[in-house]
């Protein structure tokens, strides 16, 4: 075989490499980034509104009846934070 492959060879192989190196860490964008802010906004929203919803309830009908919704509701808020953090990690590793 011809010597000049053998000496190109390596470097063929460095190029490669490093091009598929240079993917796995990609960056987020700037859209990713303003979507992950947006859901995490979102999630505060809901949070928030769920708390002041427990507060109403506590209030009207007392803590004991409403034991029940107030865990409902802070199940729902660690899934929304959950659904959001995958999401955020899809786009990290997009």
């Amino acid at each position: 075989m011809n010597s000049k492959f053998f000496l190109t060879l390596p470097v063929y192989v460095t190029l490669i490499f490093a091009n598929n190196v240079s993917k796995c860490w990609a960056e987020e964008t700037t859209q990713e980034k303003i979507e992950n802010k947006t859901n995490e906004a979102r999630d505060k929203v809901k949070e928030n509104y769920r708390d002041l919803k427990d507060k109403e309830c506590e209030y009207v009908n007392g803590k004991m009846k409403c034991l029940g919704k107030k865990f409902e509701h802070k199940y729902e808020s660690a899934r929304d934070k959950a659904e959001t953090k995958k999401k955020e990690l899809k786009n990290k590793i997009d």
